[in-house]
């Protein structure tokens, strides 16, 4: 994160350092909430591996899916992520995952 500059634009950065199991376990994700504040109900993750997918489903969060191998999208996993861009980068769109994003929002219930 220091090399490209971007851990400034994150509130919390969690490894695989910092928890006992690394994916798919999902303990890096729980952990990250954790440090949020956030119930695992009410998180997003981007995902581009199959591990991190899997990961997601089992913390309970939701997930876009954007896979880093083309071949791996057909896979049941990708297929359970809640929002499957299935040509990965080659299909994403952040104002449509953006708008999936708000539209959960607008349709949480009490008690997310």
């Amino acid at each position: 994160m220091e090399q490209t500059q971007l851990s400034d634009f994150f509130k919390v950065i969690v490894s695989t350092e910092d928890v006992a199991r690394g994916k798919p376990h999902p303990d890096v994700l729980i952990e990250a909430a954790r440090r949020l504040g956030a119930r695992p109900s009410t998180c997003v993750v981007v995902e581009d591996a199959l591990y991190g997918v899997v990961a997601a489903r089992r913390a309970g969060m939701r997930c876009i899916a954007v896979p880093s191998l083309a071949d791996q999208a057909l896979l049941p996993e990708f297929a359970a992520a809640d929002l499957l861009f299935p040509r990965g980068i080659a299909d994403f769109k952040a104002d449509t995952a953006f708008t999936w994003i708000e539209r959960l929002g607008s349709h949480a219930s009490a008690t997310d």
